[in-house]
């Protein structure tokens, strides 16, 4: 067995405010996949940015509103999710406190139609 420490920190780029975010799997070499676990207080923001690369937005639980391009918005509850291509700017809102994974990967992640 090989121990991990789990990197946590408050997420301020891109104006963000009350997102704390769990770094389970980085990027790079071996590894081309990222897997993050998101806490955003209730009225809380991941600010607009650009997806890095091909990015699945789940909510695990809570409700967030999420934007993406000028104004494509939905609100998405548990078990919920997007698809944000590489470059694609878009911005997420907790409706109330939620639990957000996000898995990032540089080949297009396939889903459930």
């Amino acid at each position: 067995m090989i121990e991990h420490r789990i990197l946590s920190r408050e997420v301020r780029e891109f104006g963000s405010a009350g997102v704390s975010m769990q770094f389970l799997v980085a990027r790079g070499a071996p590894a081309p996949e990222s897997v993050n676990v998101a806490r955003i207080a209730g009225g809380g923001r991941l600010g607009r940015h650009e997806s890095p690369a091909w990015q699945v937005f789940v909510v695990i639980d809570g409700l967030v509103e999420v934007t993406a391009g000028v104004g494509d918005t939905q609100i998405l509850g548990p078990g919920e999710a997007v698809q944000w291509e590489p470059g694609e700017s878009h911005e997420s809102v907790a409706v109330v406190d939620s639990t957000i994974a996000m898995i990032e990967s540089p080949e297009r992640i396939p889903s459930e139609p």
